[in-house]
């Protein structure tokens, strides 16, 4: 394997690959690498060390899991606290699968010192072989491994996966979901694009279309993050909350319509009545790329 080839794998890798190849993954214990010398497992349980925090855990892996043939996934979060707890049983709720991804904070109670306790990013897996002992079948050719994509497309993919294709978000209760994607409004967008760009997820896009433009939003690739309207000018984009993981199931909307004309000098399609966009009309009005603060001059 090259390193190249190495370096292009996200975490977790090699224990995906080991749920694809192991027939009997009945229950899988996640456990932070510090807990290793003093976590309790039930019987038959196979408990496996994260490198660091259960909180840094990719948030599609344990779901990944479980589409992948794993019975059940415990988080065993017995040393650990925090708000980020609560993400879990939201997204297992969201995906239905809370009956199989348990967030754990005691042992069982037949709980004992585990035999083995294995390291997520060296899983013991075999490399399946020809019947005349040739090479082994190559970790990108496993099927269904589903590593691949950004986090926030695999959470989403993975979510949807168990949630069924009929599957339909649960009403958030009235105070609101502690994470995920913004419930996103806006009025007077002026097709700048810097909301577009600021997004590291690409869930705004601006459409334009003659003398129309829309500012289109998915919220299953929202992250929350809040840049977009951090970098919006004219402030048109705000939030009114937070949409949760529900919004992993939810479908593009258009946030507004508005009408366009093109500038007289980049033709670029922006909102408003003068001759050139709002980058053209600053241009125009410094032409050698600087303006003196508000209040200077000439003392009188």
């Amino acid at each position: 394997m090259s390193a190249s080839t190495e370096q292009k794998r996200s975490p977790g890798h090699s224990l995906l690959l080991w749920a694809t190849r192991e027939e009997r993954a009945g229950t899988v214990r996640l456990i932070c690498a510090e807990a290793s010398e003093r976590v309790l497992a039930g019987r038959d349980e196979t408990v496996v060390a994260w490198r660091g925090c259960l909180d840094d855990l990719p948030r599609a892996l344990p779901f990944e899991l479980l589409s992948l043939g794993v019975g059940r996934v415990v988080l065993d979060l017995t040393d650990c606290g925090g708000p980020w707890r609560t993400e879990w049983s939201e997204l297992a709720l969201v995906a239905g699968v809370t009956d199989r991804l348990q967030v754990a904070g005691e042992p069982p109670a037949d709980a004992k010192r585990p035999k083995q306790v294995l390291d997520a990013d060296a899983m013991p897996v075999l490399r399946r072989r020809s019947i005349f002992g040739l090479g082994g079948v190559p970790d990108e050719q496993t099927p269904g491994l589903p590593d691949h994509g950004s986090p926030q497309q695999r959470l989403r993919t993975v979510i949807r996966k168990l949630a069924g294709d009929h599957g339909q978000a649960p009403e958030p209760p009235a105070a609101g979901w502690s994470s995920g994607a913004l419930d996103l409004v806006s009025e007077g967008c002026t097709a700048c694009r810097v909301c577009v760009q600021s997004c590291p997820t690409d869930a705004l896009a601006l459409q334009t279309a003659g003398r129309r433009a829309g500012l289109g939003f998915d919220p299953s690739l929202c992250i929350g993050c809040g840049k977009c309207v951090v970098a919006c000018v004219p402030k048109a984009l705000n939030e009114r909350g937070r949409l949760g993981p529900p919004a992993l199931l939810g479908e593009p909307v258009l946030l507004e319509l508005f009408e366009v004309r093109a500038c007289s000098r980049c033709l670029t399609p922006f909102r408003g009545t003068g001759e050139h966009c709002p980058v053209c009309t600053y241009r125009v009005q410094n032409p050698f790329g600087s303006t003196m603060p508000p209040g200077w001059g000439p003392s009188t």
